[in-house]
């Protein structure tokens, strides 16, 4: 795919900035089973794949923990809103002063 592909629409307007690379740091606090009392700490790095295809989501962390699995898919949603929110449709947008 070429430059000019990306950078324009199908009617050859230019698109608006996309989304390429998102990070976001979480925290909280220790659980109970935890060989410390330290913060835990969850980086979770969005990246988008080849060919404007969709997102990758990449997580590392020392510990993590959850009572429920439910707590662990709420994070995740909370992941896709911000991705979602920083995110636009560029094909149905027109620039800044079009018509």
């Amino acid at each position: 795919m070429d430059l000019e592909t990306v950078m324009t629409t199908d009617d050859g307007s230019p698109k608006l900035p996309w989304l390429d690379e998102m990070r976001l740091h979480f925290a909280q606090e220790a659980d109970t089973c935890a060989p410390s009392h330290d913060v835990q700490e969850l980086d979770v790095l969005v990246t988008r794949g080849d060919s404007m295809s969709g997102f990758y989501y990449c997580l590392t962390t020392e510990r993590w923990a959850v009572d429920d699995a439910s707590e662990f898919v709420a994070l995740l949603d909370r992941v896709k809103a911000a991705v979602a929110a920083a995110s636009s449709d560029n094909s149905a947008k027109k620039p800044r002063g079009g018509k």
